[in-house]
């Protein structure tokens, strides 16, 4: 609470989504605070990845309102990571987790330059 004012991590508003045709997501409405833990359950075909791809931005809304931080998700780019859900993946792909979370401080680090000191005592 800064100057009196609640400030959520993440404010979803009365958001519903239509996929061909089809009312996938009805008037969901919940906030979540910065230092909140949010699981979400349900069945498959629930809607679960649907509200996370409305959170992220990556969906039209048909109706309400995302913010992240006050800020709606395209505005809010650098305070939001995403992992899709994957069924198939390459175990063979050269990578390790300390690769994957580095890979998150691209956006400070920029594209073109490898991490420094700071940027892997980050990780």
């Amino acid at each position: 609470m800064a100057n009196g004012a609640y400030n959520a991590a993440l404010s979803v508003n009365n958001v519903s989504v239509i996929l061909g045709g089809v009312l996938v997501l009805s008037d969901v409405t919940f906030e979540v605070g910065s230092s909140a833990l949010l699981g979400v359950v349900g069945p498959n075909g629930g809607g679960k990845s649907t509200l996370f791809n409305a959170i992220a931005g990556l969906l039209p809304l048909e109706t309400g309102r995302v913010l992240v931080y006050g800020q709606p998700p395209d505005k809010a780019r650098g305070r939001i990571a995403y992992v899709p859900q994957r069924e198939d993946v390459n175990w063979r792909f050269p990578v390790s987790a300390m690769d994957v979370v580095t890979l998150g401080r691209s956006r400070k680090v920029g594209w073109l330059r490898r991490p420094g000191k700071t940027d892997m005592a980050i990780v």
